[in-house]
């Protein structure tokens, strides 16, 4: 999710949206959508690296994953760092894994 281009947005959505269930792209439509012509404005780029992951819960087709990550994202307007710690949820669909909800986690 960090990798992301404002200067071809469709692109960075169309690389997140393989890696999510369906009820995810569904909750994750309505942001992308108020986001995107801000991101393009911005001219948005971004990197990102995961520094640690952590499996909380898991069985056969299902886990809780922690994640924490660090992005730099350079606009127009400046450069940010930002440090995300995230709880994410993925589901085995069609024998792939697939991220079906993540939150933020303080």
């Amino acid at each position: 999710m960090d990798n992301v281009d404002g200067t071809n947005f469709d692109k960075y959505i169309k690389g997140i949206n393989e890696l999510l269930t369906t009820k995810a792209k569904t909750k994750n439509q309505k942001t992308f959508e108020s986001i995107k012509q801000s991101y393009e404005a911005a001219k948005v780029k971004g990197t990102g690296k995961v520094l640690l992951t952590a499996v909380g819960d898991s069985d056969d087709d299902s886990a809780t994953v922690l994640v924490v990550h660090d992005a730099s994202v350079k606009t127009t307007q400046g450069n940010i760092d930002h440090h995300y710690r995230w709880s994410v949820d993925v589901v085995k669909v069609n024998g792939e894994w697939r991220v079906d909800d993540f939150n933020p986690v303080n």
